[in-house]
């Protein structure tokens, strides 16, 4: 009995544990509900994938809820509804409303330039539908919804079209004042856009392969550098050698306002200058000491240049100097010191013997004068020149006897000249007698006319005769048959040449001629005017335009589209497409017969939305299914399914 009053506290007092809506990965707090209560599934959807538009779904999965006492479920442990038809869960439409307006971008125009320019864009307001389908619709509704300003309608199109190069500073000065140096340069990459110019960075131009750079250069500054040096200083000796020394420095001669200045710069300075020589700074000096005992000494003779013939090297040589002892060392002196002693002879000679000579050959010398210095025609001088036999004996040349020497091989001692014919002192024209006429009317007539000398009729150069008289050369032709009259003027013309191109329009040529006969012989007439005053008729044209009809590339032609044209719920622009040749209008089945893709006459400008929604119940629903139909949404009208294909099914 105790057990069960036990039992029916507890049925009334014992509290429930509720669970609080928390997140997934936390813990569920329970809060104390009474039993009374009624819990219950009700199926709860997640957050909407799509704000707008019509493609928004949510998944609506069961959830045990506790009705509270503001009227408001509260998430419980599902363990509370264990004894309660749990349903399924599912996926329903959600936010199938149209989206806010946004700004869009259509075809745009061709761009202006090859390089920077411009071009029109096609920019209006596009909306979402409810249904999915994107439309095209009134600017107000962008400028209602959007925060965006409209973008604008032209743009900046095409490539940059740049030109790389460098750009270099002037030289800077020579490295060196004097003599070769070298000068630098600064550089730096431009990048020229025809807009502007700009430095860029230097790989911009090794990228695009330009050459490298010549930044130095050689430089040779005008040769007005100079050694300076200071007097020798006193000898660091007394007695026997010492050393003097001098201080050497350079001198630069510069120009300034017109007066010469003298700048003071450095030795490698003027070391740079190959044409100046270092004067020495250091030199070797000698003090005589007094001497004791003086005396000649002599070394011993070199040898014999030659073995014999003797000649002006055929001598031996010796080194003779004046020995001092001074203070018990010996020393080389100054001749003087021993002046009063006969001084030893320091050459002789040596190899004067005579030489057997072993090598002979002949020595040809130069051709002389010629002994006639002018004559007549063909007549022949003599030139003669020397040829000897010479002996070859140590690098010495003797003249040896002819008969040492080839005969056969001898030079020739003298040649054949021709001297220059003597001046003429008495030159005339002579002129010769004219030939005949060359044409029956106005021909020419032509004689020969030469210089000559008086003395022995020799043909001389015309030169002479223009130099020596003072009457110009005779006439060598003159007019005749002059007075003849032209007539029976007449045109010739040539075929007509091919034309100039090979299709399209060209030109094609011919020769006119316009000719008269004087005294049976016929003569061009070069003035068109008194050939169309004799003939009658005007000057035969020369050129004349041509045609060859071209190849024809046939493709097709479009008109702009047409303002939208509105159909029910659809609305549509139209262009006319036609064919062309060459930019003339064809018919149009040429371009259809080249497999050319054609472009389109139409094309949609306006949509209408679709929805799925209910057939109505003929008879009774309960025993007959009702089915879904597609339906505008607009108008409200039904239309084939086709149009509310991939829209979301009936709620």
């Amino acid at each position: 009995m105790a057990q069960c009053g036990l039992l029916l506290i507890v049925s009334f007092c014992v509290l429930f544990t509720v669970a609080q809506p928390q997140d997934e990965d936390e813990g569920s707090a329970l809060i104390p509900i009474p039993v009374e209560r009624d819990v219950k599934y009700k199926l709860i959807g997640k957050s909407c994938s799509h704000t707008c538009g019509g493609s928004g779904s949510r998944i609506v999965s069961p959830q045990c809820v506790l009705e509270g006492d503001d009227g408001e479920d509260r998430i419980v442990d599902i363990s509370l509804c264990a004894d309660q038809y749990k349903p399924p869960a599912r996926r329903e439409p959600c936010n199938r409303v149209s989206c806010p307006g946004r700004w869009a971008e259509g075809e745009a125009s061709p761009c202006s330039s090859s390089c920077i320019g411009e071009q029109k864009v096609d920019v209006y307001c596009s909306q979402e539908q409810a249904n999915g389908m994107i439309m095209r619709v009134d600017d107000t509704i962008c400028e209602r919804d959007s925060f965006e300003i409209k973008p604008r309608e032209t743009r900046t199109c095409g490539v940059e079209c740049a030109e790389y190069r460098w750009n270099y500073e002037t030289y800077g000065e020579c490295s060196s004042k004097c003599g070769p140096g070298i000068q630098t340069r600064e550089y730096s990459c431009i990048k020229d856009t025809r807009l502007r110019e700009r430095r860029v960075p230097l790989s911009e131009c090794i990228s695009r392969g330009l050459p490298h750079p010549i930044l130095t250069r050689s430089c040779d500054p005008p040769n007005n550098c100079r050694y300076d040096v200071t007097a020798w200083s006193p000898c660091s000796a007394t007695c026997d050698v010492g050393i003097e020394m001098r201080t050497v420095s350079c001198f630069k001669e510069k120009q300034s306002n017109g007066q010469a200045k003298i700048e003071v710069v450095s030795l490698d300075d003027c070391a740079r200058d190959f044409s100046l020589h270092k004067p020495v700074t250091e030199r070797t000096c000698y003090r005589p000491c007094p001497c004791e005992i003086p005396r000649w000494e002599v070394g011993r003779y070199s040898d014999c240049p030659v073995s014999c013939g003797g000649g002006p090297t055929a001598y031996q040589q010796r080194y003779v100097y004046c020995q001092c002892t001074l203070r018990g060392r010996t020393q080389v002196t100054s001749d003087s010191d021993c002046a009063g002693q006969e001084q030893p002879a320091d050459r002789r000679d040596c190899g004067q013997d005579a030489c057997p000579c072993v090598y002979h050959r002949w020595v040809k010398g130069s051709y002389g004068d010629c002994s006639r210095t002018c004559g007549e025609v063909e007549q022949i001088g003599k030139k003669e020149r020397k040829v000897e036999c010479i002996c070859y004996l140590n690098g010495v040349r003797t003249v040896a006897n002819e008969t040492k020497c080839d005969q056969r091989s001898k030079p020739r001692t003298a040649i054949d000249c021709y001297p220059p014919v003597c001046p003429c002192l008495d030159p005339h024209w002579v002129t010769g007698p004219y030939d005949v006429c060359s044409k029956a009317c106005n021909g020419i007539q032509t004689r020969r006319v030469g210089c000559q000398c008086r003395s022995d009729n020799r043909r001389l150069d015309d030169s002479v005769c223009l130099r020596n008289l003072q009457s110009p050369k005779p006439s060598t032709a003159r007019r005749c048959n002059d007075s003849c009259v032209c007539r029976d003027y007449h045109y010739t013309t040539s075929h007509w040449s091919y034309c100039s191109v090979s299709c399209g329009e060209g030109v094609q040529a011919r020769n006119v001629k316009c000719t008269c006969e004087r005294e049976n012989i016929y003569e061009d007439v070069k003035n068109k005017t008194l050939c169309e005053e004799q003939i009658g008729i005007r000057y035969p044209d020369e050129e004349r335009p041509c045609y060859i009809p071209c190849p024809c590339h046939y493709e097709y032609d479009v008109s702009p589209w047409s303002q939208c044209i509105p159909d029910r719920c659809n609305g549509y622009k139209t262009r006319s497409v036609s064919c062309k040749c060459n930019s003339v209008k064809a018919d149009i089945r040429h371009c259809d017969a080249q497999y050319l893709r054609k472009p389109g006459e139409w094309r949609q400008c306006k949509q209408c939305s679709f929805r799925w929604a209910r057939s109505e119940c003929k008879q009774n629903c309960r025993r007959r299914r009702r089915v879904a139909v597609c339906k505008n949404a607009e108008t409200g009208e039904t239309v084939p399914d086709i149009y509310c294909s991939g829209q979301a099914g009936m709620e």
